[in-house]
């Protein structure tokens, strides 16, 4: 086996323990800021494209993801989204602004604007 193809088999194989034991699915083109919380962990799916900035709280449950296959960007999270709640679905390529919070099971597929509050009314 060329030595080309071990860092992909290692990131496969490190995804999938991952995914399997902690129920985080996190993608390596994902941008990532400083200090990320995950709150719990359990069911967070994050886009291959997402872009979440620094100091920001993910609770279990959070998917952030694409509204269809021919979504070229993700979600993107300004610096110190304060919480995303438990079960929170942030959908298509919205962008979250800075201080701003998610409620619990909120689904979110418009921008929120800095310190706004999105909650889900039903």
């Amino acid at each position: 086996m060329p030595v080309s193809f071990a860092p992909e088999i290692l990131y496969r194989a490190l995804f999938t323990f991952v995914c399997n034991v902690y129920g985080l699915e996190l993608s390596d083109t994902a941008t990532v800021g400083r200090r990320l919380e995950i709150g719990h962990q359990g069911g967070i799916a994050i886009h291959f494209l997402a872009k979440i900035g620094d100091d920001c709280l993910i609770h279990q449950n959070v998917t952030l993801g694409a509204a269809t296959t021919e979504t070229i960007t993700g979600p993107r999270y300004s610096a110190t989204v304060l919480r995303s709640g438990a079960g929170a679905a942030v959908i298509g390529g919205v962008v979250i602004g800075a201080g701003a919070r998610i409620g619990p099971n909120a689904v979110v597929t418009t921008n929120i604007p800095p310190g706004s509050t999105a909650v889900d009314l039903l």
